[in-house]
């Protein structure tokens, strides 16, 4: 390998490893932030049940619906793997709880320690949106 080469070679591993290094430790800090109880933010006050997205550290989630309270548990709903994929600008939540609705790839639009929006595209964009409880 001549020195011109070695010092593109160098340049572009510089230029490359940290986009890399960023994404790993991107993709760890979101399932960090997502891990806990989360639940749903309901803008319509005609609906008086709402969801709860239980995610253990261990990658398992539970789909719960629970009342206007948040308090009674009234159905358990689904029960899977859960998962985030780090693209370069974005990132996505996979729940693997097939055969459901929710078995798809959210983008994760916002997620901060206390509010999460996940935006899935379903015939058009559809957000959900959370607030964690613990």
């Amino acid at each position: 390998m001549t020195s011109q080469n070695h010092t593109k070679f160098l340049l572009v591993f510089l230029i490359i490893a940290p986009l890399l290094f960023s994404s790993c430790l991107t993709k760890k800090i979101k399932e960090n932030k997502l891990a806990g109880t989360w639940e749903e933010i309901v803008h319509n006050s005609n609906i008086t049940d709402k969801e709860q997205w239980v995610f253990n550290s261990d990658g398992l989630f539970t789909i719960s619906l629970i009342n206007d309270s948040g308090n009674i548990v009234i159905a358990e709903r689904y029960v899977g793997e859960w998962s985030v994929q780090q693209k370069v600008s974005k990132a996505y939540l996979f729940l693997d709880a097939e055969p459901s609705p929710y078995y798809t790839f959210y983008e994760i639009s916002k997620i901060k320690k206390t509010a999460l929006i996940l935006t899935v595209q379903d015939g058009g964009q559809y957000l959900r949106e959370f607030k964690k409880i613990e």
